[in-house]
């Protein structure tokens, strides 16, 4: 469940709904392959991503186990790279592009 004023992101994480009202949003967590999407997209679309921007949008949706070990999956799939300061990067992005 997500409620509309806590969140602090833009991104719109585009989760099905249960129920909406005013005052709340209840979502449906994402399956294995849509939250490997869904970081992917956003990586993506932002070009880079810490790990607690994304523990932030995910929180009370996905665990933060379960983040780290889809963030480990797409990186030995050379979806994404990390770097030394924990920065998460597109893997279409060099890593002399990293900044």
């Amino acid at each position: 469940m997500n409620r509309r004023r806590g969140r602090s992101n833009n991104f719109n994480l585009k989760l099905a709904k249960i129920y909406e009202d005013d005052d709340i949003a209840v979502t449906v967590a994402p399956n294995d392959h849509e939250l490997e999407t869904i970081i992917l997209n956003i990586v993506r679309e932002r070009g880079s991503t810490g790990l607690s921007e994304l523990k932030n949008m995910f929180s009370g949706i996905v665990s933060e186990d379960k983040l780290r070990r889809t963030l480990n999956k797409l990186a030995q799939n050379n979806k994404i790279h990390m770097d030394k300061n924990g920065l998460l990067y597109p893997a279409e992005i060099d890593e002399s592009e990293w900044t």
